[in-house]
Formats: C-alpha cells, sequence, structure tokens
C-alpha cells in the first residue's frame, strides 16, 4: 500500500473534495494565460475616443474593467480553493499520522515480550522517531504535489489547443525528462534505504555510549575506541549514504529544471522554424511553458520528501508486521481464586541461530504457594531470567504446563492471570507517574511509603505524578519502583536482584521486613538473588544450572524480628 492509498483508504470523502477542489484550482490556474493574453492582444482606446476601453477606478485608469474584474476573481478563487484543498489533506495527514502513531502503540502493547525483544528497543524508538516525522513530512508535500500536478496537466490541454505540434513535442521532451529523472531517482532512493538502515546502528550504540558510560570512563583506550570505530563510523556511514543520496536527487532536479528551459529554447529557436507558428501563438506557448516551470519545480522539490517518506512507511511496514498480538485472548475473563502455581515440565526453547541449537530452559517442575518465599538462584546464564518471565507469564513455555491452583493457564485465561501479578526487573522500566484512573484512592498510601522508604525529601506527587524520576540515584529508583508495587496489592510479586544497589541499611530492611511482610499478607514472593546471606529468609530454594534444577530444597528459615511493619 503507497502512502496516498493508505490516506485515502482512511478518509475517501475529503480526499475526494480535496483532489475535486485541487483539479479546479489547476484548471483555473490555466486559464489566467489567455485572459491575459486577450488583454495583451486587445489594444488601448483612449479615454475620450469612441469606443474606449478605459475605466477610472479610485483614481487608477484600468483596460477592460471587465477583464481585469475576471483576473482578480480567477486569482481570488484559486487562492481559496487551493487553501481549502491544501487545509484539508493537511488535516487528513495530522490526523492520520497521530492515527498511525497510535495504532504503532496499541501494536507493541499487544505484542509479546519475546517478540519485542527480538525486534530491539532501537528500530522501535526509530520508527516513532524518524519514520513516523519523514512520513509527515511527506504528506504534506502532498496537497502541493497534487495542485500543481493538476496545474501542469491544465498547462499541457491548453497548449495542446493551442498548437498540436508543439504538444507533441513538450509530451516527448517531458517523457524523455522523467525517464532520464527517475533512473537516479532510484539510485538516490537506495542511497536513503541503507542510511535508514544505519541508523538502527547509531540509535543501539548510543544507547550503549549512555548505559555503559560507567565501563567507558574507566578506560581511555576503550572510550576512544568506542567513539571513534563504533560511534563515528556508524555516523560517517549515514552521512555518507544521505550525502549520496541528497546529491542524486537535487542533481537529478535541476537536470529536469535545465530540460523544461531548454524545451522553451528549442520551441523559440528551432521549432518556428518547421512549424506554422503566429506570433501571437508563440507569445501564448511561451508563457505556458514559462507558467508551467513553476509547478514542475514545486513537484520536483517534493519529491525527495516523498522518496524519503516513502523509504519510512516500507520500514514502518516492517515494523507494523513484526508487531504481531499474541495470539491470546485479550478480553480479562473471570478465574478461580489460587493458592499455589504448579509448574509442569515447563521448558522455554529459544531459536536456532546459524545451525547452533539455541538455549533450552527446562524442563523443570516445582510449585510456588502463597504465603511462601521462594528465592531462585544460580549462576549467569543458568536460566534465572527466562524462568522468571515464565513465573510472571510475560512467556509462555514452549513446552509443558503451568496450573493457578486447579486452572490450566492458557491463550483465553492468561491475561487474566497475569493482572494479579507484580515484577520488578532487573531491567525495570521506572514510570513517571502512578498509571491509574483514579490516582487519588492512593495518595495516603503513597506518602506513607515515601517516608518509610526516605523519599519523601527526593520525591513529591502531584496529580498523580512524580516530581522527578531521573534525578534519583539507582536505589532510590528501585526504593520507587518498590512502592508503585506495593500500592497495587497483587497475588504474586517477583523481584529480580531488587537488593543489589540498596545500602546495608534498606538491604536488610527487603529481606528481614519487606518479604516476611508479603508473606503474612498471603503474597507468593519470588525472589531472585545471589546474596546466599539471606537464604535463610527463604520457605523454597530453587537452583538452576544451565537451565535445569540443580537442588530443590526447603530452606530452614531463622526468625527475624521485623524492625517496624511495612504493610498495613
Amino acid at each position: 500500500m503507497s502512502i496516498f492509498s493508505f490516506f485515502a483508504s482512511k478518509s475517501p470523502n475529503k480526499v475526494f473534495i480535496s483532489i475535486l477542489l485541487g483539479i479546479f484550482a489547476g484548471v483555473i490556474y490555466s486559464l489566467l494565460i489567455p485572459i491575459v493574453l486577450d488583454t495583451i492582444n486587445t489594444p488601448v482606446i483612449a479615454k475620450g475616443n469612441e469606443g474606449t476601453n478605459i475605466d477610472m477606478v479610485m483614481g487608477f485608469e484600468f483596460k477592460d474593467l471587465k477583464v481585469a474584474m475576471l483576473f482578480l476573481v480567477t486569482c481570488l478563487t484559486i487562492i481559496v480553493t487551493r487553501t481549502i484543498s491544501q487545509i484539508i489533506l493537511t488535516n487528513i495527514t495530522i490526523d492520520l499520522t497521530s492515527d498511525f502513531r497510535i495504532e504503532l502503540y496499541k501494536k507493541v502493547l499487544l505484542t509479546s515480550v519475546s517478540a519485542l525483544e527480538e525486534i530491539g528497543h532501537p528500530k522501535l524508538v526509530n520508527a516513532i522517531t524518524i519514520d513516523v516525522n519523514r512520513i509527515v513530512q511527506g504528506a504534506r508535500g502532498m496537497p502541493e504535489l497534487l495542485i500543481n500536478g493538476v496545474t501542469v496537466l491544465s498547462l499541457l490541454l491548453f497548449l495542446m489547443y493551442l498548437d498540436w505540434g508543439i504538444f507533441k513535442f513538450v509530451i516527448y521532451a517531458m517523457i524523455f525528462g522523467l525517464v532520464t529523472h527517475y533512473i537516479p531517482m532510484i539510485l538516490g532512493q537506495k542511497y536513503f534505504v541503507s542510511a535508514r538502515l544505519k541508523t538502527d546502528n547509531i540509535q543501539d550504540a548510543f544507547r550503549g555510549a549512555v548505559y555503559g558510560a560507567k565501563e567507558l570512563k574507566n578506560d581511555e583506550e576503550k572510550s576512544t575506541y568506542f567513539l571513534e570505530k563504533v560511534l563515528k563510523k556508524y555516523e560517517r556511514g549515514v552521512i555518507k549514504d544521505e550525502k549520496k543520496g541528497s546529491f542524486i536527487l537535487r542533481a537529478a532536479i535541476n537536470y529536469v529544471d535545465m530540460v523544461n528551459f531548454l524545451v522553451i529554447g528549442l520551441v523559440c529557436f528551432v521549432l518556428i522554424n518547421y512549424q506554422s507558428v503566429s506570433t501571437q501563438q508563440l507569445v501564448a506557448i511561451v508563457m505556458v511553458l514559462l507558467y508551467m516551470t513553476g509547478p514542475i519545480s514545486t513537484v520536483l522539490n517534493i519529491v525527495p520528501s516523498i522518496v524519503q517518506a516513502r523509504v519510512s512507511y516500507a520500514r514502518l511496514e516492517s515494523i507494523r508486521h513484526d508487531l504481531k498480538p499474541e495470539p491470546i485472548n485479550q478480553s480479562l475473563v473471570p478465574v478461580k481464586p489460587w493458592d499455589c502455581i504448579k509448574f509442569n515440565n515447563i521448558e522455554y526453547a529459544y531459536a536456532n541461530v546459524d545451525g547452533l541449537k539455541g538455549f533450552t530452559v527446562g524442563p523443570l517442575n516445582f510449585e510456588i504457594r502463597k504465603s511462601t518465599i521462594t528465592f531462585i538462584v544460580g549462576s549467569n546464564g543458568s536460566g534465572k531470567s527466562t524462568l522468571s518471565k515464565m513465573i510472571t507469564l510475560h512467556n509462555s513455555p514452549t513446552g509443558g504446563e503451568i496450573y493457578f491452583g486447579d486452572t490450566l493457564v492458557d491463550a483465553n485465561n492468561i491475561k487474566s492471570f497475569r493482572q494479579g501479578i507484580s515484577s520488578i526487573y532487573s531491567n525495570y522500566y521506572l514510570f513517571d507517574r502512578i498509571i491509574a484512573n483514579d490516582y487519588s484512592k492512593y495518595e495516603q498510601q503513597i506518602e506513607y511509603y515515601l517516608k518509610l522508604l526516605k523519599l519523601d525529601g527526593k520525591v513529591f506527587m502531584n496529580e498523580g505524578v512524580f516530581s522527578t524520576t531521573t534525578s534519583l540515584s539507582d536505589g532510590q529508583k528501585r526504593r520507587l519502583a518498590l512502592l508503585v508495587a506495593f500500592i497495587e496489592d497483587k497475588e504474586l510479586y517477583l523481584f529480580d536482584e531488587w537488593a543489589a544497589d540498596q545500602d546495608p541499611v534498606f538491604k536488610e530492611f527487603f529481606y528481614f521486613n519487606l518479604l516476611p511482610e508479603l508473606k503474612k499478607k498471603g503474597k507468593a514472593v519470588v525472589v531472585i538473588s545471589h546474596d546466599d546471606r539471606y537464604f535463610s529468609v527463604a520457605d523454597n530454594l530453587l537452583v538452576l544450572e544451565e537451565g535445569k534444577v540443580l537442588k530443590q530444597a526447603q530452606a530452614q528459615p531463622k526468625v527475624h524480628e521485623p524492625q517496624n511493619a511495612l504493610i498495613d
């Protein structure tokens, strides 16, 4: 589907009206030439003579006042119809671009976590920030493209009326110019496609510069290499392709401009020797050709943005195709209460890459009960993150079954069971607000937890929005994420290395106060941790190694007296 057909399919009636107005404006524009020619060819009959064609209006002498008024009305009609046509199409492009973004938002929210991870953050960000904006720019040029295209067509029809032979010559010249112009346009578009693909690399590399700043600052050689051999390399690649594409397109546009004036020169200096053309006809023909240069130039200047828009549109369509909704029931259904989650022979197998078998977690068999604390431990790469995503139902197992109570988790009810789960992963995202229709009901809880978590001097709430999230330390951000998890009051909580960035006081507060309090409230608690000093808090211990359960045991918890009650 092309950009224009996409817009037309969304608002066909408005597009149709805009096209009609554009056609009308283009036709009226071509009528200016015979009006001007009629005035030029009509001799002036001085005032006072018989049959004078001079009239006084507001102290000014006007020749052929009626023709002058017709000229004025024609100009005003062109302005009004062109403006209305442009406004209609411009409003359509703005609305549909917003619809495009909203559709992309919805697709992202409906796509599985694993699919989003496979597509990658850079591609999605560039789709919103680069591709959508380029489509907007290209779409905004479409009203001008339409109106000026119709104007050129109308002028060609008038030229055909003036002289058939010269009309055929101009048509042949235009076909030649367009064909020879189209060849470099294809080459230029290829460079723009290449540049667009490389911007994903820049996005990914810049993300590394931000999130890997600590590592880079401690090694000057590494920092210099990353700047020169990675960031600048990608930048040079994008700049090189964009400059080549722009050079080719601008050269092609200027070439067509030159063809226009060459046609005028050939008509004036060559064709008049072979065609029986009067001086009045020649003046009219030259006027038509000169009038055409403006609209043609406008059309050609719009072409580069249209080309880039087509590249971005194709790229965005590819991403939209990859953003496939999860094959699950997107509506919430009633589910039975549960006390235990059973994992029967679950496994998650990653796809094979280059003939190498993908990593597989499982098959695993274990249970998670309410009012218990389960620790999942293991070395890096043992499969803890993959298992945690199956526990929180973000990733569906490729094999085995999960039961919440006696209910099998399937495509019909998985979304409903997700509603009872809260998780804070190591790569969590901290939203800048409480995401709820009625945040006011949480205000007292929020104030309480801000004080309890020692955030009251750092953060405050204003109409459901946190005053800041960016100025907080990593540990403070995790505490704020914990606050949000508390007020959600879910049935299952999963914490992935939550205490890793906490000072010793808050680390002990987490293990010896928070977790036991959640357990007392009847929550099922899962903790991923490397810190064996706190394993005594757990009721169950699940040790993973290379995707398999190396050890599963019931811990012998020690009694830890809470320093103060955390959860009311």
